[in-house]
């Protein structure tokens, strides 16, 4: 199955971020060294990630201390929005907003948003990840899906942060920020109708980017929205139910499956806007196969 919509089991979340992570060599059971290392909490004893000793952990007190001095440097205001923590501590996000970097699409108010990543198994870039935050709903909102969406905050993750390339790579985030409001304006030019929306809905589900059962749950956002500025009948009004979906019911236990979809529709729906948004209709879906229990 596709791991972009793949069901998912509740994700143990945690917003603790204030502990040590050290690499200790691992050894053959004879006691032959090998060129790997665990790296391992030293507050529970957990082991996050086994890596090469290319690998250098960040630490998170070094990375989130490092990026909030580079906000007051640059001399913006910000919001930290709140921690993310998963696996254990293997991976850990910061997301933080500046209220006075912000930008109208659709006549509505959307903040600059970062979400610092880390990790200490090697599947998260030490980066910047782009988004803009709705100020309507409180829906988080991906930047679309293009080289700069990730931003790196090292040059390689063996090096040390350096303040002059971390500053580039926030200049480069405004920059790709400011530069989303054209996608996200044609959003809200192309218009569609109530069935068509539903059209597209299943188009999204055949490309795979997201599940059936999220589908049907985003559709009935479509058909009845929460905001009076969401009635009009267009892809960025569908793509706003999508967030609030993502946003308010899937993140909050879901967070990776969240990030996923949001990353795979937004992907989409430009493409379509772009291509032609008929691209995307498809009239119904095929009947979903009845789940089959074992009794073994």
């Amino acid at each position: 199955m596709n791991p972009t919509v793949a069901d998912e089991a509740i994700e143990l979340m945690d917003t603790r971020i204030d502990f040590t992570v050290v690499q200790e060599a691992l050894t053959l059971p004879d006691g032959t060294p090998t060129d790997y290392f665990a790296n391992r909490r030293t507050d529970n004893g957990s082991v996050l990630g086994v890596v090469t000793s290319q690998y250098r952990p960040m630490q998170n007190s070094e990375l989130f201390g490092f990026a909030e001095d580079l906000f007051k440097n640059k001399g913006h205001r910000f919001i930290n929005a709140g921690a993310t923590v998963l696996k254990g501590g293997a991976q850990v996000r910061a997301k933080y907003r500046f209220p006075d970097l912000s930008v109208t699409v659709a006549g509505q108010q959307h903040q600059f948003q970062l979400m610092v990543q880390n990790s200490f198994d090697g599947s998260l870039k030490v980066s910047f990840d782009l988004g803009l935050f709705r100020m309507l709903c409180s829906n988080g909102m991906k930047i679309p899906a293009f080289a700069g969406s990730t931003v790196s905050l090292m040059k390689k993750h063996t090096e040390s942060m350096s303040l002059a390339f971390a500053s580039d790579a926030f200049d480069f985030s405004l920059k790709s920020f400011h530069n989303s409001v054209e996608v996200f304006e044609n959003y809200n030019r192309q218009r569609l109708t109530q069935v068509e929306g539903h059209k597209v809905l299943n188009g999204l589900v055949v490309r795979k980017a997201m599940a059936e059962r999220m589908a049907e749950s985003v559709r009935a956002i479509w058909d009845k929205p929460t905001h009076k500025e969401d009635e009009s009948r267009n892809v960025f009004n569908l793509y706003n139910a999508v967030t609030q979906h993502l946003t308010h019911e899937v993140a909050p236990t879901r967070f990776s499956l969240s990030e996923r979809v949001s990353v795979a529709v937004t992907d989409e729906l430009t493409k379509g806007v772009r291509n032609g948004i008929s691209s995307l209709f498809v009239d119904s879906l095929a009947p979903r196969k009845p789940r089959s229990y074992s009794n073994n």
